[in-house]
């Protein structure tokens, strides 16, 4: 990355940082939008909005462009993850099934947190090309 985007440590730090800072600045904000105007339409935007910030980044030229991207994905993980969980609880009414389904949840939402593979997995097809 350092070679072909001529990013220097700086950059490199705002590259891996900047979904972060978006995606916890932003967490509440989603979430009280969803109570609003509802669960499904910010979910939607925001899996939208990850998309295209995904894409983005994957055809990022500079390490300007690539750390605005993921500022983008952060919008987009914002608006997602509050609208995740209330989905699951709007749908699994009974206790027993709530309870599996937030564990299931919760499970996959901390692997996706910490496994350090599908991210560098999902490189590998621009690392091919």
């Amino acid at each position: 990355m350092v070679r072909d985007l001529h990013a220097t440590t700086t950059e490199l730090q705002w590259i891996v940082g900047a979904y972060v800072i978006v995606f916890a600045g932003l967490l509440l904000v989603a979430g009280s939008l969803a109570d609003r105007i509802g669960r499904k339409p910010v979910f939607l935007a925001g899996l939208a909005a990850f998309a295209a910030g995904s894409c983005w980044a994957a055809f990022s030229g500079s390490g300007g462009m690539l750390i605005a991207a993921r500022a983008s994905m952060g919008i987009g993980g914002a608006m997602m993850m509050p609208s995740t969980l209330a989905i699951n609880t709007s749908m699994f009414r009974d206790g027993a099934e709530r309870q599996r389904a937030i564990g299931v949840w919760a499970g996959t939402t901390g692997l996706g947190w910490t496994v350090p593979g599908p991210p560098r997995l999902g490189g590998r097809p621009a690392l091919a090309a």
